[in-house]
């Protein structure tokens, strides 16, 4: 399987679609999008049936994994889904 490179491959917006129109297809649901700004870090959401919501944010990052763990924690604590 080849490497790609989203970090230079895909514009931000690009990216955001592509994982967007993943994540439609993997799990057979439909993601409203937002356009760039401030969107309480919301790239896209779904309220199911039942009435919960699913919120997607892409990240479009360098290869850098040491530093993004980190990152990715503080993500976790605003999403309000950071027990610990």
């Amino acid at each position: 399987m080849k490497n790609y490179d989203f970090h230079h491959l895909l514009e931000p917006v690009e990216f955001q679609e592509f994982a967007r129109d993943i994540i439609q297809v993997r799990e057979k649901i439909r993601l409203e999008a937002f356009r760039e700004g401030p969107d309480q870090g919301m790239d896209a959401r779904c309220i199911t049936p039942d009435g919960k919501c699913i919120v997607m944010q892409a990240k479009r990052w360098a290869n850098e994994s040491a530093l993004r763990w980190k990152e990715l924690r503080e993500e976790k604590k605003k999403s309000g889904q950071d027990k610990a």
